[in-house]
């Protein structure tokens, strides 16, 4: 299945590539995998690869020892070229939960094909979806195209320091979100998305 806009605004790239987007049943098993997207995504920006310190498996696995994040992947012929982990309630403000976008990234040779657009939209309708109205992230203040991307799905910026900026996205209407996003559907039921 190939996830689109039924709106008329996509990217006939997106649709000749038959990519689906699910929730990864298992992650620790492709920890490896992901670590390698994750190396190959940041290759234009090697100082935001942050891994506190440590390996980009570790980095990784760590998400699991502090909480129990979720990973969506977009995969084209069960090849993963891009993930995003999530995590529902990594706070709690005003009796509710925020979630975190914990990272997010694409094959570098697959930019422009609107994987990371679709994939990071997909994300906050599933957060959404599940109750978490408000959803922070970080970026690095020089990932312009990061930044631009997160603008235009809504995250607002919150403050910034001399190296990351902190950005949120917040659903007032709770569960009704802009037409933008509205098209997309995640069963987790059958693992995909729906459309």
């Amino acid at each position: 299945m190939c996830a689109s806009m039924d709106t008329g605004d996509y990217d006939r790239r997106w649709l000749t590539r038959k990519t689906s987007i699910t929730k990864l049943s298992y992650p620790r098993k492709k920890i490896s995998y992901l670590a390698s997207i994750y190396n190959n995504a940041y290759r234009d920006y090697p100082e935001y690869a942050d891994t506190m310190g440590k390996s980009v498996y570790n980095y990784l696995l760590h998400f699991w020892e502090k909480g129990t994040p979720e990973i969506l992947v977009a995969r084209c012929k069960e090849m993963i070229e891009g993930f995003i982990i999530l995590d529902r309630n990594w706070e709690t403000r005003n009796n509710e939960p925020v979630g975190e976008i914990h990272e997010f990234a694409v094959k570098y040779e697959l930019k422009g094909h609107k994987i990371g657009y679709n994939l990071l939209r997909t994300g906050i309708n599933y957060l959404t979806q599940s109750g978490t109205y408000n959803i922070g992230l970080w970026v690095g203040n020089n990932n312009k195209p990061a930044l631009s991307l997160y603008k235009k799905l809504g995250f607002k910026v919150q403050f910034s320091d001399i190296k990351w900026t902190k950005m949120e996205y917040n659903d007032q209407y709770k569960n009704r979100i802009d037409n933008k996003i509205t098209t997309y559907k995640f069963h987790d039921t059958n693992n995909k998305v729906a459309l």
